[in-house]
């Protein structure tokens, strides 16, 4: 089987291949060290179940590994259903992953043909299928389904109909964790939680969630007192944020009016989100509202139309809130807005603010200079931000000025921290990794950007002949190619074996910050997870990322290269021993530098690297 968690002999076998080589070709006869070195690496493989080979489709060093392939037996389902097509994902920062599917097969239809899994250790997993009972629910079968989002402590949670057996449907939200099964926490026409008896969950937007499992959702209400409403918390404790036709709280005489389904919530708790208004005073110049909650519960009102407008001359003031608001981990939220009064014209009437620790800041404003392009370039607005970790951004706009045509009339730019903006990619320039040379198309609506915890960022885009394409940053800022529309790639993990199939179709990952809610394709590790559809009619899911960046082999730093000793000073500290000698001052023990410490991966990098091996994912 060629899913990347089908091989778990080839994992097996690479791992004790990669530790024999290195005790063999640099320890020679330390019979003690080889014993130790072959006895940790193998007990290795419960870590590396599934892990399978990698292909690099791009030529770009990218490693790229199959999660499933359709016709594939899809787990957990009879004997002869298999995948047929796969429709989206979520990863969370530890590389697990959810996984929205299409069946075929024996009685298969359209109420029985799609379901949720996802990757435990060692294995692909069903959590739920169409037309199954829906558990805890007698005489109910699921309906219908969404992506699944997953949090890093491994909560996913997803939105549900479900059907009773005289028809009909009701909504419902769900979570399953590793050590629960799945459970609906919310039901349509049942009563909502701490409001007045007779209003009832109807419908629900999909959860967004946050790495310890905190959840922030959009709720349509019924009954007594009908409406939209926001809500956050964990299955058994949810509260109620704000709700249509209600007081805001902070605003005297003024109700909530319109909950917009554009949201966020990060890991502290912090929640953000938009609103129209009704109420005293209220009118159409001052009827929009971006709001944030603190983890404590306390809404603070982040920005409202009609208001002066942030570091504006006086007189200036916001005229409306558009698209969704963004929020970072450290509680950054960024919102673009359009602005009115004095000097204000269609060169200069639109902005992107930041509000950090209750100030708010210019980021970018229509009609100033484009960073990294000649003076007389300037922004022309259509901004989009993501937030990355570390203090990172990423900023999308359009252009105007001298050369700018309709062909190199957007750009992309990266910040770190208070540093400049660099320009990453820009409309009309050459994409990196592309044979023959081909441009970028938009780099403004044709793109979508996802940022990490590391600050690093996935940028899927479209060329100027309409292939599309995923680039991951690399460690020193470049974008290398992972995979590319209209080339061969290799479908078979089996590094002896190559399966080619023309891409014909990407399915584009979905648009995400770093720590914002939202479910993710691109994950702290930097691995991202796509679909392909091929010209043969097949596809298949997949997961790509950069090699990992290792340490270098002098663990004790003694300047001496390929010593036996570093590798005894490396075990020692892996099991919290002391550094060898005890007087040298040796490097941590997360070796392929992926975040994890204490984790026999690391051996097998080292290994492997001290064999003049390359630094590669566990197994490969």
């Amino acid at each position: 089987m060629n899913s990347a968690y089908g091989s778990v002999r080839r994992s097996e076998s690479k791992c004790r291949d990669s530790a024999a080589k290195a005790a063999s070709s640099r320890v020679g006869g330390r019979s003690s060290l080889s014993r130790r070195t072959a006895v940790v690496a193998t007990g290795a493989v419960g870590v590396l179940l599934g892990l399978g080979a990698t292909h690099d489709a791009a030529g770009q060093g990218v490693q790229i590994r199959n999660l499933a392939l359709s016709g594939q037996q899809a787990p957990g389902l009879p004997a002869g259903l298999t995948f047929s097509a796969f429709d989206a994902f979520s990863i969370n920062a530890s590389g697990q992953i959810g996984l929205f599917a299409t069946i075929a097969g024996p009685g298969v239809s359209a109420t029985n043909n799609q379901g949720i899994w996802w990757t435990q250790p060692g294995s692909l997993q069903l959590v739920m299928r169409l037309g199954d009972p829906a558990p805890g629910q007698s005489g109910f079968t699921y309906a219908s389904t969404t992506v699944p989002n997953l949090s890093d402590s491994g909560l996913m949670a997803y939105v549900a109909s479900i059907r009773p057996s005289g028809g009909g449907s009701i909504e419902s939200l769900w979570t399953i964790s590793p050590t629960s099964p799945a459970a609906a926490f919310a039901l349509g026409f049942t009563q909502a939680p701490g409001v007045e008896a007779g209003t009832q969950w109807n419908a629900f937007n999909a959860p967004q969630i946050n790495q310890s499992g905190v959840m922030a959702f959009r709720a349509i209400l019924s009954g007594t007192n009908p409406g939209s409403s926001h809500w956050i918390g964990t299955p058994s404790a949810l509260s109620l944020v704000g709700r249509d036709g209600f007081p805001t709280g902070v605003l005297a005489g003024v109700n909530f009016s319109g909950l917009f389904n554009e949201y966020r919530i990060n890991s502290s708790g912090t929640y953000a989100f938009r609103s129209s208004l009704t109420g005293t005073g209220v009118t159409t110049s001052n009827n929009q509202a971006l709001w944030s909650s603190s983890p404590a519960g306390v809404l603070t009102l982040a920005a409202r139309t009609g208001d002066q407008a942030p570091q504006l001359p006086s007189g200036v003031t916001i005229s409306s809130i558009t698209g969704d608001p963004e929020l970072d981990r450290s509680g950054r939220l960024a919102y673009r807005a359009s602005l009115a009064g004095p000097g204000i014209d269609s060169t200069n009437n639109n902005a992107i603010f930041v509000v950090d620790n209750g100030t708010t800041t210019v980021l970018a404003r229509r009609g100033d200079p484009a960073p990294g392009l000649p003076a007389d370039v300037l922004l022309d607005g259509s901004f989009q931000l993501t937030f990355g970790g570390g203090g990172s951004i990423a900023l999308r706009a359009q252009l105007r000025g001298a050369g700018v045509s309709s062909s190199n009339n957007s750009a992309i730019w990266k910040r770190v921290g208070n540093g400049p903006f660099t320009l990453l990619a820009r409309e009309g320039s050459a994409a990196p990794g592309v044979v023959p040379a081909t441009n970028f198309g938009d780099v403004r609506s044709d793109t979508r950007i996802a940022m990490n915890a590391s600050g690093k960022l996935m940028l899927a885009a479209a060329l100027t002949n309409s292939r599309e394409g995923i680039w991951l940053e690399d460690a020193s800022g470049a974008l290398r190619l992972a995979v590319l529309e209209q080339t061969q790639f290799d479908v078979n993990d089996d590094p002896n074996i190559t399966t080619l199939k023309t891409a014909s179709a990407l399915g584009f990952p979905p648009e995400a910050g770093d720590d914002d809610g939202r479910f993710t394709s691109f994950s702290d590790t930097g691995e991202v997870v796509f679909r392909l559809a091929f010209t043969d009619a097949t596809s298949g899911a997949f997961i790509a990322r950069l090699p990992q960046a290792c340490d270098s082999i002098d663990f004790n730093n003694d300047a001496s290269l390929f010593d036996p000793t570093d590798i005894d000073a490396f075990l020692s500290v892996f099991s919290e021993g002391p550094c060898v000698p005890e007087t040298a001052t040796c490097n941590d023990v997360d070796f392929n530098n992926d975040g994890s410490l204490f984790d026999p991966c690391d051996i097998d990098s080292f290994l492997l690297v001290f064999s003049e091996g390359p630094c590669t994912l566990c197994g490969q």
